[in-house]
């Protein structure tokens, strides 16, 4: 009888020993056995390219682009593994060089228990335009993560150029901001796991680089820079930006603290866009031409895109025809920069009451002339 006993007792902890592995054995799986996630990255595949790069990335204006959500883990055997649904998988260094892809034996779809949700964020300045005095302000260029709340919750997205900032309101640009295929932007990414799917809080939350990231180390940061060809390149690849003015009395430490800013690509200046335009073009010994708009002036011949107008102090880029086929008038569209970058109709600019509207050209080589700008 006591033998008897025995073997129950001895068979009933075995039964509850094997339904207690049963139960937990996918938490154990998921806790010793499969790889332990560590971190979050953004990778961007440019259309056509087959390839995710982590870092930032240069694109012609109006090329496609893919957002990645991608998920490092570490396997038992301390090697790296990335979740995602790239294709394929490399990082880029501070100066775009292109580092081996990732092996594919290390990129893996997301097949386990947790349920992952992605949240998906833009990185930008505040605000599209701030008066700056290192001083009065303290810190630099804030910079936040904008949820975009309205972007698929997928591990990978279809890419946006489109500025948080424009979601509130019109901002006076003729261009509607989910059309405008140039400028820059950079991207958040925080991916989340949920044991239950119907719980409030994830059980564990993995989130990319974020804005103490950006201005820790810009040149590696998961960024889209879209431009423009040609002459109007460098002043398109500002939109996005947040365009910082010192005031008149700015010190030295104030001036040269915005031109790191301009330098990384962080900020912009009236005077860095022009700057750099006139640099491309190589039109420092160029002058300004007076230009006479009931001349009737033709695209492409006597202007272009990339093209310079002034009237006193006010300076807009050429950007496209849009009023009468060919030639310039009010109604074609300019690059603005004034209170941030915008794209607007050269009549909400200038007018027929200006005294003297006066143009330079850089888009194509121009008659030497005597005087500078």
């Amino acid at each position: 009888m006591e033998i008897q006993k025995r073997i129950l007792i001895a068979a009933v902890v075995v039964l509850s020993t094997l339904a207690a592995l049963v139960f937990l054995a996918p938490t154990l799986d998921e806790k010793l056995l499969q790889p332990q996630p560590v971190r979050a990255w953004v990778a961007i595949e440019a259309k056509g390219s087959g390839v995710a790069e982590i870092g930032v990335v240069k694109l012609a204006a109006g090329t496609g682009f893919i957002l990645h959500a991608v998920l490092e883990a570490t396997a038992r055997n301390g090697k790296p593994v990335y979740y995602t649904e790239a294709p394929a998988l490399r990082f880029l260094g501070p100066d775009g060089e292109r580092a081996a892809r990732i092996p594919a034996s290390a990129l893996r779809r997301w097949d386990r228990r947790p349920v992952v949700k992605v949240r998906w964020f833009t990185v930008e300045g505040r605000q599209p335009f701030l008066p700056f005095d290192l001083h009065r302000d303290g810190d630099p260029l804030p910079f936040e993560t904008f949820f975009r709340g309205s972007w698929p919750s997928h591990w990978s997205i279809p890419g946006t150029l489109e500025p948080a900032f424009d979601d509130g309101g019109d901002l006076g640009s003729r261009l509607e901001p989910a059309a405008q295929d140039f400028g820059t932007q950079r991207y958040h990414v925080r991916i989340e796991l949920y044991r239950d799917p119907h719980a409030l809080l994830p059980e564990q939350r993995f989130p990319s680089s974020g804005p103490e990231a950006l201005l820790a180390d810009s040149a590696r940061f998961p960024t889209v820079v879209a431009e423009l060809a040609g002459a109007a390149g460098p002043a398109s690849a500002v939109f996005g930006l947040t365009e910082i003015e010192a005031p008149p009395a700015a010190d030295s430490s104030t001036r040269a603290a915005i031109a790191r800013l301009v330098r990384r690509h962080l900020a912009f200046t009236r005077l860095s866009v022009l700057r750099d335009l006139i640099d491309l073009a190589g039109a420092q010994g160029e002058s300004w031409r007076s230009l006479d708009f009931g001349t009737a002036p033709v695209w492409q011949q006597s202007v272009d895109r990339g093209d310079l107008l002034r009237a006193g102090a006010r300076v807009v880029v050429l950007y496209a025809d849009r009023g009468k086929a060919g030639v310039l008038d009010y109604e074609d569209l300019c690059f603005d920069f004034v209170a941030g970058a915008r794209v607007r109709a050269i009549g909400d600019v200038f007018s027929g009451e200006d005294p003297v509207l006066e143009h330079l050209a850089l888009a194509r080589p121009i008659p030497q002339a005597s005087g500078g700008i």
